[in-house]
């Protein structure tokens, strides 16, 4: 039977544990594990039983209610209720599991410390993709804006200021109208509501079926039409004359009395 070694370490007064510890493996009982060293024994193991397991090649302390190993910067071992000091131990391999509620991280020990805890709050509530919230919203500075969006008013509807004058129907001059060569050229039910031209050569260009085109004419885009509004029908000439008349007496018939309707031009009668 090989001989039971047992370490008692001291400070003189009572037996402590040791804060380091070299043994001479040499003299040191070697077994396969606790059992065959409490059997070697042949007692039940007390505090300071130590022996060098074979099996895992650790030595094996009694502390008095259960078997430890003691262990080197080469192994690992599973801490209970240990205080371990950060600043001098590394400590790799944590995972979410390992850590509880209660360690209560601040959020500034997180990533580079930009983050608060009230800022990380913020997204407590969050159950979907942040960045993709984002770019669903719309910019308050967009609204109203100039190639942004419109804003709403009480009732939900598009205020008048920002609609434009095409829908408001509103008359929008587009320059003029070659009502002979169609140019520029404009097709029937095709206008924007409220573009206008100014017809600038007369001509028979059917648009919407309106043919009749004279210096002068506006033709006007009304909802999916076109219509004319017509500057051209007044009178060109009295008894052949044009301008500013002056008709005398010869330039009537016999009955002494002038009647011309729709007369726009000045008219001058000397007797």
């Amino acid at each position: 039977m090989a001989e039971i070694k047992k370490l008692q370490f001291s400070d003189g007064v009572t037996v402590v544990a040791p804060t380091s510890l070299t043994i001479d493996f040499s003299s040191l009982s070697e077994y396969v594990d606790d059992a065959a060293f409490v059997t070697a024994k042949g007692a039940v193991a007390s505090s300071g039983d130590l022996y060098f397991n074979t099996t895992s090649n650790l030595l094996r302390y009694y502390n008095g209610s259960a078997w430890l190993e003691q262990v080197d910067n080469s192994t690992s071992q599973t801490l209970t209720n240990k205080d371990i000091d950060a600043d001098t131990n590394a400590i790799s391999n944590i995972e979410d599991d390992n850590i509880k509620a209660a360690a209560a991280i601040d959020a500034t020990k997180m990533g580079n410390g930009d983050v608060t805890n009230t800022e990380l709050s913020y997204i407590n509530s969050v159950t979907s993709d942040v960045q993709a919230n984002i770019d669903s919203r719309i910019l308050t500075s967009a609204k109203s804006a100039a190639n942004g969006v419109a804003s709403l008013d009480g009732t939900g509807k598009v205020p008048t200021a920002e609609l434009p004058d095409s829908v408001l129907g509103a008359l929008q001059y587009q320059g003029t109208w070659n009502a002979d060569t169609n140019t520029p050229t404009l097709s029937g039910g095709t206008g924007t509501e409220g573009h206008y031209y100014i017809v600038s050569v007369a001509g028979s260009t059917s648009i919407d079926g309106i043919t009749d085109w004279e210096i002068g004419d506006w033709i006007v885009a009304n909802t999916s039409t076109w219509e004319k509004i017509d500057n051209s029908d007044k009178v060109s000439s009295v008894s052949g004359k044009t301008g500013v008349v002056t008709l005398n007496l010869d330039d009537v018939d016999g009955s002494g009395s002038l009647t011309v309707p729709n007369i726009t031009e000045s008219i001058l009668l000397d007797e």
